[in-house]
């Protein structure tokens, strides 16, 4: 990418060189954070950003000018608000890729401590339908990408600004003027097609596993801490690239990247311990001594920036997403990791006699490890299972595993899947409206099954990961369906009438997003549907689609239903997400409808303290 970075403060605006990297165009627009302050003239509850490349001019509701008041929702703020402002994007006669871009920047200079402080308030944005759009930033620390497109063409945006309520005293008493920036970087197409830089793609995580250069759990090899993240993805320089360093060939499978990369936070500080929920980026540096590199006879560019781009041109991310239980997570406890066995589907010969003869892996006894075990090639147990120690998974022999289900990630050497069997977060599940919204959608979908009985249930989240590879999502690589067991809670036995629906669209997304307002519009718009369940000794039995895991609702009634293994089985809890389901009060279903049921909330376990290393 060729060009100048251009940028224009008010109406006159001035230019400086950048060396080479994107045309850009860049407006300041002041707007006051806290009470009290002098207030812009003018203000508009939703400005329209509009972006002329022919022009290389950028104005709000069409003016140039600086002094407006930009984003009147952000104003009054105290720690803990969040604050939601909406935006209209106009991007006219660009190039090419195009990114916008907003930064804070305090308007009178001094206040170290509030500057550091501020460093903490967030900046994402969303598409009107709740889909992120860009990146999620240290808003006063950085600039933080809003938008991307890879045309010209107009978007309606909701930017969602965080305070964490951390802040304390050195923001007391305080005001702070702030200078809203916002930053369009256009690609102008005068790129050097010799140079390659290298891409690397965005990857969903959970908490816990083994991370990058992890071996059993130690530090790596050169005595770097084990941080908890995955393996990065390159887009473009792979094992098959030819590599030269200062001219002598480079082996990417047994040497690496031909250059020193590490995952970094919002702060730009390295992660060396268990990474929690949030998003990290990857920082790249020259190796030692800043060798000439090529590959597949281009010249290797870092970025100036230091931060490794994805091919849309937004900043490469891992979101890692939080779970119930992080220290049983991140000991790779059988409590929430479970056994994932590479045999044929039960459901193929899903008889009682069949089952009850099956043995189980000693290396999943309760308090086991989900890393002990022999496992195959794709990282699957070897070995026979049984059904009398808790949830489990199984995938037919031979199945190889794509991490996030992408062709091109294929799982890493050494994998090791398991089933992720999580209870809702407590934070997710804090609100009685928002599970009584869930529970409704699932009784809905079961239609008349359960009228005139008093129903249970349970709710569950379940995923496949790589425990392996900071336990990324993974799926079958042939598209083929994943057979989960799961053990009869209490109160349920082969008798009774079960129902397994999976709320399709309720991903685990909240709590790197942290607003429980996007949560309860993903309950809204999910949709359920009933999978077919076999009941077997000790259990019952579905298959979940190809990487179509998410959240799931068991529910349970007296009567027969459905097939399977006859007869009363001992209550097994091993795994439950509560020792008694709980009651959904389904007679006022047909009166008031799904909305308006009230469930008991489910008894969660206390999250230990996180020790890191």
């Amino acid at each position: 990418m060729g060009g100048v970075r251009v940028r224009m403060r008010g109406a006159a605006g001035s230019r400086a060189a950048a060396g080479a990297c994107a045309m850009a165009a860049a407006v300041a627009l002041a707007c006051v954070l806290a009470v009290g302050g002098a207030h812009p003239a003018f203000a508009a509850d939703e400005p329209t950003v509009s972006y002329d490349g022919a022009a290389d001019a950028l104005a709000v509701d069409g003016s140039s000018q600086a002094g407006q008041d930009l984003f009147p929702a952000f104003k009054g703020l105290m720690p803990g608000d969040e604050r939601t402002q909406r935006i209209h994007l106009e991007l006219a006669n660009v190039a090419g890729p195009t990114r916008v871009y907003v930064q804070a920047r305090l308007g009178t200079a001094g206040d170290e401590a509030l500057s550091r402080a501020l460093a903490e308030v967030s900046l994402a944005a969303r598409t009107p339908e709740g889909e992120q759009s860009g990146q999620p930033g240290s808003v006063f620390a950085e600039k933080t990408l809003v938008y991307a497109a890879q045309s010209a063409g107009s978007a309606d945006l909701e930017l969602e600004l965080s305070v964490p309520a951390s802040l304390g005293n050195e923001v007391a008493g305080k005001e702070a003027h702030v200078l809203w920036e916002i930053v369009v970087e256009e690609e102008d197409g005068s790129g050097d097609s010799n140079v390659v830089e290298p891409m690397a793609l965005d990857l969903v995580a959970y908490e816990g596993g083994l991370g990058t250069g992890s071996v059993a759990g130690q530090a790596a090899a050169d005595g770097s801490s084990v941080n908890a993240l995955p393996e990065p993805a390159w887009a473009n320089i792979g094992v098959d690239s030819e590599v030269t360093v200062d001219g002598r060939s480079w082996d990417v499978a047994s040497q690496g990247m031909p250059f020193s990369w590490r995952y970094v936070d919002a702060k730009d500080a390295a992660v060396t311990s268990g990474a929690e929920a949030g998003v990290y980026r990857i920082a790249v540096e020259p190796l030692a001594g800043d060798p000439a590199v090529t590959v597949d006879g281009k010249a290797l560019a870092l970025p100036s920036g230091g931060l490794a781009a994805g091919p849309d041109g937004a900043v490469a991310t891992v979101r890692v997403r939080e779970v119930s239980d992080t220290d049983a997570a991140e000991s790779l406890s059988t409590d929430i990791l479970r056994p994932v066995y590479g045999q044929d589907s039960p459901l193929a010969a899903a008889t009682a006699s069949v089952l009850s003869a099956l043995g189980l892996s000693q290396a999943f006894a309760d308090e086991g490890s989900a890393v002990d075990g022999s496992f195959t090639a794709h990282g699957t147990l070897g070995g026979e299972c049984a059904n009398d120690s808790g949830a489990h998974a199984h995938v037919a022999a031979g199945t190889a595993f794509l991490r996030n289900a992408n062709p091109g990630l294929p799982a890493n050497d050494g994998a090791r899947i398991g089933l992720l069997y999580d209870e809702f977060l407590p934070e997710a599940a804090s609100s009685a409206e928002r599970m009584a919204a869930v529970d409704g959608k699932a009784l809905a979908a079961c239609g008349s099954r359960f009228d005139g009985r008093e129903v249970r249930c349970e709710r569950a989240y379940l995923d496949l990961v790589d425990m392996n590879d900071g336990n990324v999502w993974v799926s079958a690589a042939d598209g083929s369906a994943t057979t989960v067991f799961v053990p009869f809670a209490e109160g349920m036995s082969a008798d009774s009438d079960i129902a397994v629906v999976q709320l399709e669209g309720l991903e685990r997304d909240w709590s790197v997003r942290g607003a429980g307002g996007d949560l309860d519009a993903a309950i809204a718009a999910s949709e359920a549907r009933v999978l077919p369940v076999t009941k077997v000794e000790g259990g019952f039995l579905f298959d979940v689609p190809s990487a179509d895991f998410g959240s799931f609702e068991f529910l349970w009634a007296d009567g027969s239903g459905g097939g399977g293994a006859s007869g009363s089985a001992p209550a097994n809890p091993a795994g439950h997400l509560t020792k008694t389901g709980d009651a959904l009060p389904v007679a006022a279903l047909a009166v008031a409808g799904a909305g308006a049921l009230v469930a008991a909330l489910a008894a969660f376990r206390r999250r230990g303290a996180r020790q890191r290393g």
